[in-house]
């Protein structure tokens, strides 16, 4: 843009702004960054251009302005790119390498950001100590959309790279104090000085050869009249250039100044004129292309139109992109005077609309096609288009935006339409106001997000349409802090969807739409229940799910659906049929889109699951390795750290294995060679007892077998990378999940403080997210931990918690409980109290019991694991009742038969009358 300086015109004045400006290269003084604030058409965006040939004379390097005004501009991923673009993509490897990665949460979309930012300050650092100094400019602050990007910006961003860096900035308004310190200085810029101006319209003049063309006292009364402002000085040189008639021009009335000096626009060569009036319009960016579809030009001629444009002084072109716009002020000052009628302005904005689809229809990098679709629904809703359709789509594209965690496009998207709220009837304004509270969630702003639907909640006249998509959001607020509140709102937005349905023709593309909202919804429900330790209630809203994923022949769905039911027949012991279903939704995931392909990984993973539980160690190592390479391959670390977590625990259960089995050869006498079950996990108490009886021939059999000393450190350099991949990724459940494994690893290797430290914050990061099982889990071998190491005195107030927990959930806790009882029975038993001990054996009986029944975070070979060492303490204790007890629960597990014997124990009927309720409700 040339405010001053058409050809044949330098830049004249702002001498003291320059030499202030040029200062910040001495490094002795504090201030890194200048802003220009001053009004429209004063002459800010000139003074940053022709700093940059300044700074660069010294040395510098000085990218390209970075105009805020443009949307390209107005997001974090918009930004760091331009910059990337400007400064030269070579050198920003490690920021390029880490773009492709899609992030899978909110969560791990928020730290995907942060990881992206550091990515390119560690690229844009190491480029920085290579010049002098790299200069940074950029216009137009007050086109800073949302003070969540002003923040992010001037408090963030800037900061983080200005160790070599010195920033220049411009806008109209002045930067809040919040954001001002000692290394921010910030000059009001007021019209240019007499002197300057005359100065420059000298110049200008001898420029066309009309060095004689005015007088002093004609200059100085343009001077009066402009007061000062170079856009108007500018305009005023053009008028009287076309016009010659110096007297008329000084003859105008001051309040009609303005008016005057954009009425000469009318003057210019009619495709000129009507151009700049269509870039009023049409202001965000303009090509040939776009000019000739406008206008119905050739090519040729835009680019003719758009070369005499590019000297007009009130014109801003962007050579990189080859693209104009209109200096904002021009565009004020022609919607004020010299615009196109409302509905002429519509008809353009409907041209403009058709040639971005046009773009779209070629553009293939993502963060322009974002930046285009933007401008397009922006040109869309200045149409004549139907505000409905238009807002539908918006939405459409920001839950799009939404899904891929785009949350900054997400933020301007909604600030597009929010400008236009005057329009929206009340039912779309409540759209928008989902959309609002989508965004706060999106951001973690869940404070936020419960306000706004709170209100919109109890508002009586509200569509089932967006009833629905209040409870549905309110759930997943509720899944970060109260998992049960969070099925039950899941629930109430299925019961909405689900009478909403009932009233839509089944023919129409919106039944369609809504039967895959509500298998969606079915799933959400299965995964919270899962989750809460509801398996049946899980497998039962699983199945729903699939009946509606396979009547719309979706491939996708019907695999997700499928590997959820295996998941719950695996940790019922269904080894066999969660096997198949596993298989049959691999196969589907392996014939979907190659976007979807990362869906194989989660097959895999299920597929190793149940090979682990089954026993079957190797084969699940490289199922588990498979996954692994898939979610290496799609850049999904949250994955890859959940498979290398699974291959851990597969090391160590190996290693537990051969420990066992090298014990029964050892000593062959040992209740551990009682029928100890070769397939499955060895359980966690069977092993630790073991390991009491012999702990020597424990760690002499570790010492000296290699193989197993390399498999736990395998087991440990995975738990390692795990641990560290989600901490940095903030995922608390994964990590809560992965240290729990990681303190039984210690557990197992003695080294009970590490265990300590490790079930600790499990537990207490678990507790954040409200995962209660991982909780209880936690408390339970923080229990473990203590009798091992012999500080039983801690263990009384933690098993009082577990009970507060877990009894009032009844059997979804039977299999924790069970594990609690039996090493509160251990530790009687070693103290010589027998009647305690007996009481707490029973009792982790009669929970072993209801989890076999029940089939909940339990598998046969725990249960029988778990039965040697209950026989063997218990025979000491009363041989004969116990002997009988264990011999029942033994055939009560193996048998289907709904007639075993009833003995004159409650904890048998117990058992008869669980397991009778549980085969009537299981299905065959």
């Amino acid at each position: 843009m040339t405010f001053f300086d058409a050809t044949g015109t330098g830049f004249v004045g702002r001498t003291e702004e320059i030499q202030r400006a040029l200062k910040l290269l001495d490094p002795a003084q504090p201030v890194w960054m200048f802003h220009f604030v001053g009004d429209g058409g004063i002459g800010k965006t000139k003074l940053l251009e022709v700093l940059g040939p300044e700074f660069e004379q010294l040395g510098c390097v000085v990218p390209a302005l970075i105009d805020i005004y443009d949307f390209a501009n107005q997001t974090q991923d918009g930004l760091i790119n331009s910059l990337t673009r400007q400064l030269g993509s070579e050198h920003f490897t490690t920021f390029l390498a880490r773009q492709d990665q899609e992030p899978a949460t909110s969560e791990e979309a928020y730290e995907n950001e942060q990881e992206l930012i550091a990515a390119f300050v560690a690229d844009y650092n190491a480029l920085a100590r290579t010049v002098t100094k790299i200069v940074l400019r950029f216009d137009t602050l007050e086109n800073i959309p949302h003070q969540s990007f002003a923040t992010w910006l001037l408090e963030r961003f800037l900061p983080s790279l200005h160790g070599q860096t010195i920033v220049l900035t411009a806008g109209r308004e002045p930067i809040p104090p919040a954001y001002l310190g000692g290394h921010i200085d910030q000059r009001w810029l007021t019209g240019i000085t007499r002197e300057d101006a005359r100065t420059y319209m000298q110049q200008r003049f001898a420029s066309e050869h009309l060095p004689e063309l005015i007088d002093q006292a004609s200059l100085d009364k343009i001077y009066d009249l402009a007061e000062g402002r170079p856009i108007l000085l500018a305009l005023a040189l053009g008028w009287i250039l076309l016009n010659a008639d110096v007297d008329e021009l000084i003859a105008v009335p001051k309040e009609d100044f303005e008016r005057e000096m954009v009425s000469w626009v009318r003057e210019l060569p009619s495709q000129v004129n009507a151009a700049i009036l269509h870039m009023a319009v049409v202001y965000k960016r303009c090509d040939a292309p776009m000019l000739a579809h406008l206008m119905g030009l050739t090519p040729a001629e835009a680019e003719h139109v758009l070369a005499q444009l590019q000297n007009l002084a009130f014109i801003k072109y962007r050579a990189d992109l080859h693209e104009y716009t209109l200096h904002d002020e021009m565009r004020y000052l022609i919607g004020k005077y010299a615009a196109y009628p409302p509905a002429t302005r519509r008809v353009i904005a409907r041209k403009a609309v058709e040639a971005y689809q046009e773009k779209l229809a070629r553009v293939t990098d993502t963060l322009e096609r974002r930046t285009l679709e933007i401008e397009e629904l922006y040109y869309e809703l200045n149409s004549d288009l139907d505000i409905g359709q238009v807002l539908f789509k918006a939405i459409t594209l920001f839950n799009d935006y939404g899904r891929k965690k785009a949350v900054d496009f997400c933020r301007l998207m909604l600030e597009v339409i929010e400008a236009n709220v005057a329009k929206l009837t009340a039912e779309q304004f409540d759209q928008l106001e989902i959309s609002r509270a989508r965004l706060a969630f999106y951001r973690h702003d869940d404070a936020q997000a419960r306000h706004i639907l709170d209100i919109l909640n109890r508002q009586e006249q509200v569509s089932s349409e967006v009833r629905y998509e209040i409870y549905n959001l309110i759930g997943s607020i509720e899944e970060r802090s109260d998992l049960k509140r969070a099925l039950e709102y899941q629930h109430k937005s299925r019961s909405v969807l689900e009478q909403l349905l009932g009233q839509i023709d089944p023919t129409s593309p919106a039944w369609a739409s809504r039967q895959s909202d509500l298998a969606q919804i079915y799933r959400k429900i299965a995964t919270l229940s899962t989750t809460l330790g509801e398996y049946d209630q899980a497998r039962s809203w699983n199945t729903r799910s699939l009946g509606i994923e396979k009547a719309m022949m979706n491939d996708a769905g019907v695999a997700a659906c499928m590997n959820n039911i295996a998941n719950l027949d695996r940790q019922r012991g269904e080894y066999g049929r969660a096997r198949e279903e596993a298989l049959q939704a691999l196969k589907l995931r392996q014939n979907l889109k190659e976007e979807q392909q990362q869906q194989v990984g989660f097959s895999w993973s299920t597929i190793g699951m149940i090979e682990r539980d089954a026993g079957n160690y190797d084969l699940a190592v490289h199922y588990f390795y498979l996954a692994s390479q898939v979610f290496e391959h799609f850049k999904d670390e949250v994955e890859n750290a959940k498979a290398l977590a699974n291959l851990a625990t597969i090391y160590h259960w190996r290693e537990v294995s051969l420990t066992v089995k090298a014990a029964q050869i050892f000593d062959p006498n040992s209740v551990a060679n009682d029928r100890i079950p070769t397939a499955g996990p060895i359980h966690l108490e069977l092993e630790h007892y073991l390991r009491q009886e012999w702990p020597s021939f424990f760690l002499k059999f570790r010492m000296g077998n290699s193989d197993l000393k390399k498999r736990a450190e395998q087991s440990a350099a995975y738990l390692e990378h795990s641990e560290r991949i989600l901490r940095r990724r903030n995922r608390k459940a994964d990590l809560a999940r992965t240290l729990n494994y990681k303190g039984r690893l210690w557990l197992h290797r003695s080294e009970w403080w590490k265990a300590e430290d490790s079930f600790e914050e499990s537990r207490r990061l678990a507790a954040v997210v409200g995962a209660e099982p991982l909780v209880v889990d936690g408390l339970v071998s923080l229990i473990l931990t203590h009798y091992l190491k012999n500080t039983t005195d801690a263990v009384v107030p933690l098993s009082e918690e577990v009970e507060h927990c877990a009894l009032p959930q009844g059997q979804r806790y039977a299999e924790l409980l069970s594990r609690m009882e039996l090493i509160l029975g251990n530790i009687a038993f070693e103290l010589a109290t027998s009647t305690p001990s007996q009481q707490h054996y029973r009792r982790a009986i009669a929970h072993y019991g209801e989890a076999c029944a029940q089939a909940l975070l339990f598998n046969r070979s725990n249960f029988e694991a778990a039965r040697y060492v209950l026989r063997d303490r218990l025979q000491r204790i009363q041989p004969e009742f116990i002997d009988m007890l264990c011999t029942y629960l033994i055939d009560f597990w193996r048998n289907d038969s709904r007639d075993l014997l009833k003995h004159d124990t409650s904890l048998l009927d117990t058992l008869h009358d669980v397991r009778r309720r549980k085969l009537s409700e299981q299905d065959v």
